[in-house]
């Protein structure tokens, strides 16, 4: 699974939309569209498809992909289900849109 790591200490509101605006416009037209994951330590979500949920009975983690931040990582899996390679890849091109690159690392 890729994960991304960065140097910066914070995110603000309007890069995180700039980050969420850049992975909408590029996307491929069949994704599900990525949103700011409304959770204390905040990240990224995407949601699932109806046919990719898989329980009859679920939270809100059973109905979207996301990643959270902590220690500047976006983790993923420890709640549910992750993005997948080509999402996570996408993610990191926006974060880089809005950051230097060089504050932003993708690593297998």
């Amino acid at each position: 699974m890729m994960q991304i790591t960065v140097t910066f200490d914070v995110i603000t509101p309007t890069q995180i939309e700039q980050t969420i605006s850049y992975y909408n416009q590029h996307k491929s037209d069949d994704w599900n569209r990525l949103e700011k994951n409304e959770v204390a330590e905040g990240g990224f979500c995407i949601a699932l498809k109806p046919e990719e949920i898989t329980r009859m009975s679920y939270t809100i983690n059973d109905s979207i992909k996301q990643v959270r931040w902590h220690q500047k990582r976006l983790v993923g899996g420890k709640y549910g289900k992750s993005l997948n390679d080509a999402e996570t890849q996408l993610l990191y091109e926006a974060l880089c849109s809005v950051f230097d690159g060089d504050c932003v690392k993708i690593q297998n």
